[in-house]
């Protein structure tokens, strides 16, 4: 996990938000794309769990095309940012390497069943140095030698606690009413959070209920559920998001104080 380490130290640096040349959102879309990539693992219905070894190189195959495509390294504006991606790259091939000689492993396994366990070692040791040289890596000593799998599912679930955790994803901090980023978000007392709108709304509809949870808190909730932390978070780390959220909000309440100016047409002077 040393690559984990190094990742996780030098990451904050040029992803803060307090810097005026910061590669935020560029990092924040890799992760994205990362994360929806589940390369080594699933988190769907029936196919939850641990991927097999080809499924997990086609899965990075592709998460490598949609960088390429949405030339998303392109958008990367420091050199040590860049540094920070081979490292991350790496990182990731180095588990794809270890999932292999789990497989090379097991292989191995069956045909020592069947004919001398030596002469099986020294076949796949030859036929795949690089993997096995990988492998040997990760399971230096014999307690591990047998489970590569928990080895490739502990640096995983490293990584991305270590990792993911240092940007902020904007799914956290999505209104469930407007599926919008909550901008100046009201924690109701019953915990849950709505855009400061969307709360509005529901009042002037005279509705009582937490579109969640049913609790009767939304009548008792005003400016002072404003949660500052969570808005003064959202303008550090999502000032673009919040900025085209505000502008909406300014445009509909104006459209609701002026709605005979909706249908206006634009008088047009020749």
């Amino acid at each position: 996990t040393c690559n984990v380490n190094n990742i996780s130290r030098r990451l904050p640096r040029v992803v803060s938000p307090l810097g005026k040349k910061n590669d935020l959102y560029a990092w924040r879309e890799i992760f994205r794309l990362y994360i929806d990539a589940d390369i080594f693992f699933s988190r769907l219905g029936q196919d939850q769990g641990e991927r097999g070894v080809e499924q997990a190189h086609e899965r990075f195959t592709r998460f490598m095309d949609q960088i390429r495509q949405t030339n998303v390294i392109d958008r990367l504006k420091s050199s040590e940012s860049k540094a920070i991606l081979e490292l991350f790259w790496d990182l990731n091939f180095t588990l794809l390497q270890s999932a292999e000689c789990q497989d090379l492993n097991q292989i191995s396994a069956i045909k020592i069943s069947k004919t001398s366990g030596e002469n099986t070692s020294l076949f796949t040791q030859e036929t795949f140095p690089e993997l096995c040289s990988a492998c040997s890596e990760f399971c230096s000593h014999n307690s591990l030698r047998s489970t590569p799998t928990s080895i490739v599912k502990s640096v995983h679930s490293t990584m991305t606690k270590q990792l993911l955790s240092v940007i902020p994803q904007l799914d956290d901090y999505i209104c469930p009413v407007c599926y919008v980023i909550a901008f100046k978000p009201v924690r109701l007392d019953c915990s849950h959070v709505f855009c400061i709108r969307c709360l509005v709304k529901l009042q002037r509809q005279r509705k009582n209920s937490c579109p969640l949870c049913r609790q009767k808190v939304l009548i008792t909730a005003d400016g002072q559920n404003i949660d500052i932390g969570l808005y003064n978070q959202m303008l550090l780390y999502f000032p673009e998001e919040t900025k085209s959220k505000q502008r909406a909000n300014n445009k509909e309440s104006a459209m609701e104080k002026f709605p005979h100016l909706t249908n206006q047409r634009t008088c047009v002077i020749l």
